[in-house]
């Protein structure tokens, strides 16, 4: 399994990050149906930790990934993001 994980700033306003978040689910959903987000889709959203946690083992996860990084730089700007990692195994 692969997990990514979204470490913000500690400044990163999360219940707007949390908004984004939802917003870019609703993108996969139109990419990939509805039934197949649910069903392939993990993700954690821990706002005292700044973090988002994606499990990245599925297509869908991964485009969660790019669509959500994608928006959160445009709408708080790249510095947003403090650090990105992706871990696990196969």
């Amino acid at each position: 399994m692969f997990m990514t994980t979204i470490q913000f700033r500690p400044d990163a306003p999360m219940v707007e990050v949390g908004s984004t978040l939802a917003l870019a689910g609703l993108a996969v959903e139109s990419l990939f149906g509805v039934l197949r987000v649910e069903l392939e889709t993990r993700y954690q959203f821990r706002a005292a930790e700044y973090q988002v946690i994606v499990d990245t083992s599925q297509e869908p996860g991964r485009a969660l990934v790019a669509v959500f990084v994608g928006y959160v730089r445009q709408e708080f700007g790249p510095g947003i993001i403090k650090q990105l990692c992706r871990e696990g195994s196969v």
